[in-house]
């Protein structure tokens, strides 16, 4: 029904046989990280260590660990920040600014880190949970992979070239980069990333990929391409989009109005000029809104 094969190859290692005795104990591990990792480790102090890790995000989260639902929500949300695979350069460059890699995965078992997935639960899962600096370092890469004022959709698995069809997920980067502001008050963070906000406001003024762009005659962003699907309503089965939703949608030009008027804050001090043509444009983008997506039975009960 979603059209996916309804037959696919599977691999299979084999088995393993061990034969249990009355006294001793028997340890199966298993990993995903490299074997060298288990050999360092005793199954007793791989089994201590992790114990020990995950008392630690919750003091750094300030939960006490019985503290019922909070505690395991501290704990789920660590499942999904992890380190991303397959991306070597991008590695190599938080190694040597003295990071450690990290991104979120929107969802187990198939998806990877997508852009409006990381954006939307970053203050969540990382900010709300005490970890801040990984925040940090998601906002910085994610900057990195800007490409003509747009970041990536998604990173296909084993590949470190995004693929760059959403009109929302840069969009929602710009809340998420608020959230972290507000959290932290890290400035330095926000001016490594100001150039790229600049750059991406302008190419949605300017019209960037699959025709995302602000329409001159009323300043709202339209979007919209013929088999693609660029809104969070992203279902596609084989050829058919099954929304398309190209045009103006009422979400994007609440994030677009969002993006204006927070760039232009940040710019105050920066470029107070540019600060200033942002806020005009945000001021017609919520005329314009405003004339186009309203409730007839509430504007005519006020």
């Amino acid at each position: 029904m979603r059209g996916y094969a309804a037959v696919g190859q599977y691999w299979s290692p084999g088995f393993f046989a061990a034969t249990l005795e009355s006294q001793g104990t028997l340890t199966f591990s298993c990993s995903t990280e490299t074997p060298d990792t288990l050999r360092m480790l005793t199954p007793e102090e791989a089994f201590e260590l992790e114990v020990k890790r995950r008392f630690q995000l919750l003091s750094v989260a300030g939960t006490a660990v019985d503290d019922g639902m909070p505690a395991e929500l501290v704990l789920a949300a660590d499942q999904f920040i992890v380190t991303p695979a397959g991306r070597a350069e991008e590695s190599a460059r938080a190694k040597a600014s003295g990071e450690e890699v990290k991104t979120i995965i929107a969802g187990y078992h198939w998806f990877t880190d997508w852009g409006r997935d990381t954006m939307i639960s970053l203050e969540g899962l990382t900010l709300s949970t005490g970890r801040q600096h990984e925040a940090r370092y998601i906002l910085r890469t994610f900057a990195n992979y800007v490409k003509d004022g747009l970041i990536p959709n998604m990173f296909p698995e084993h590949d470190k070239t995004g693929l760059y069809h959403t009109a929302d997920a840069t969009l929602w980067f710009f809340h998420a980069l608020s959230r972290y502001f507000q959290a932290t008050g890290d400035r330095d963070t926000l001016k490594v990333i100001l150039p790229k906000l600049v750059s991406i406001v302008d190419h949605h003024l300017r019209g960037t990929l699959f025709n995302i762009g602000v329409d001159p005659e009323d300043g709202l962003l339209r979007q919209g391409e013929e088999g693609y699907q660029l809104t969070w309503m992203d279902a596609k089965v084989k050829d058919w989009v099954v929304t398309p939703r190209r045009g103006k949608a009422v979400e994007l030009n609440a994030l677009w109005y969002n993006a204006l008027c927070t760039l232009a804050v940040w710019l105050d001090e920066e470029d107070p000029v540019h600060a200033v043509r942002l806020r005009e444009q945000a001021k017609r983008t919520r005329q314009s809104f405003n004339r186009r997506f309203w409730y007839e039975e509430w504007w005519l009960s006020v």
